[in-house]
């Protein structure tokens, strides 16, 4: 015979559906919104961060990448084919990953691990990865074309120490493209992560 209690049970975990059944293992979900402020606060770190480094009134000491050099010489004399021009192209790719990374994070479906759906971090593990859109892609390329390209006419305008080339814009373009390719996978690890004073239910 069914006790009351069990019965009860039951029908609150009928009631609860697939909410119920999302807590999984741990017996919690992530609230999606609470990634937000994460995002939002990396995003503005990565700002000033990018603004720091080619904003300045004159670029870094001559013998500051001397080091670089050395290791350049170094695997050139291997017979690598690796000049500093290269190491300097990759670098301007290398900046605007984790600015494309961080704005498409925030422009995909809940915004971040734990999406509006409710899933859990084991959920958002489990399932495939989805190549981002173009609605997320498109406008994080924009915006990495349009911030680069604002960084360059600064330095001509008001740094005549710097020298802005259209090669710096396709590259730190290129480079938020690689974030914004990246995002899934970012959001899919970040779900995994549990993050100081995110909201649990």
């Amino acid at each position: 015979m069914t006790s009351p209690h069990a019965s009860a049970g039951r029908d609150a975990a009928s009631a609860g559906g697939p909410v119920g059944a999302r807590r999984g293992a741990r017996g919690r979900a992530v609230d999606g919104r609470s990634t937000r402020p994460v995002l939002v606060g990396l995003l503005a770190a990565w700002l000033a961060a990018v603004a720091w480094v080619t904003l300045r009134p004159a670029p870094a000491e001559p013998g500051t990448f001397d080091v670089v050099r050395a290791v350049i010489a170094r695997l050139d004399g291997w017979g690598l084919p690796v000049t500093y021009d290269g190491v300097e192209r990759a670098a301007n790719v290398v900046m605007f990953v984790p600015g494309g990374l961080l704005l498409a994070a925030l422009l995909l479906p809940g915004r971040g691990a734990g999406t509006a759906r409710g899933t859990t971090p084991e959920a958002d593990a489990a399932a495939p990865t989805r190549r981002p859109s173009l609605r997320v892609v498109v406008p994080v390329v924009l915006a990495g074309a349009a911030l680069s390209s604002a960084v360059e006419l600064s330095q001509a305008a008001f740094l005549p120490t710097r020298v802005p080339t259209v090669v710096d814009v396709v590259m730190n373009t290129a480079g938020a493209a690689v974030g914004a390719l990246l995002a899934p996978v970012a959001v899919r690890l970040l779900a995994r992560v549990d993050l100081p004073g995110a909201r649990r239910r």
